[in-house]
């Protein structure tokens, strides 16, 4: 990963967060069949920033990466909750927030947003996690049950009774 060797460029980066282009010269191909979606980052600097970010573990732009979880764009949505599952220990004032895109319309933020609680071990959120053992979309039912092994045995243990 870019980790602590690219932080000295995190700021510039940042400024990224700003840019709502998305580079579209991929859907004709994609639409004629010819070639696969691009995906998020290489398509949108929104989010090639917030996983840049990530990948750079900077704490100083946790509060601005969570902030993204409200976005009106689901794959930024997803970047967020990719980014801060890497920031670690910084991002655990922004569990619930990721907890709340637990019930995101996107089941692929439902899916990262279990990733995420996981990756934290957000034991607290163990109930909202479980509950997704029954959503309808087979990634966040796989992503939960990953997340709930994630956060050990004992709260594997008190569900499994």
């Amino acid at each position: 990963g870019l980790g602590t060797a690219a932080a000295g460029a995190a700021e510039a980066v940042a400024g990224l967060l700003a840019d709502l282009a998305e580079d579209e010269r991929w859907l004709p191909h994609q639409v004629g069949g010819g070639a696969p979606r691009e995906p998020m980052a290489m398509r949108k600097p929104r989010c090639a920033a917030v996983v840049a970010l990530g990948a750079m573990h900077s704490a100083v732009h946790t509060k601005a990466i969570a902030e993204l979880l409200d976005d009106g764009d689901w794959e930024l949505r997803f970047c967020a909750l990719e980014a801060l599952a890497g920031l670690g220990v910084a991002a655990r004032e922004a569990v619930g927030r990721m907890a709340a895109r637990t019930e995101d319309d996107a089941y692929p933020v439902r899916a990262k947003a279990c990733f995420a609680l996981g990756a934290l071990g957000a034991e607290e959120e163990a109930d909202r996690i479980v509950e997704l053992l029954k959503d309808p979309a087979q990634a966040v039912r796989a992503e939960a049950a990953a997340a709930l092994g994630a956060l050990g045995e004992g709260v594997v243990r008190e569900y499994s009774s």
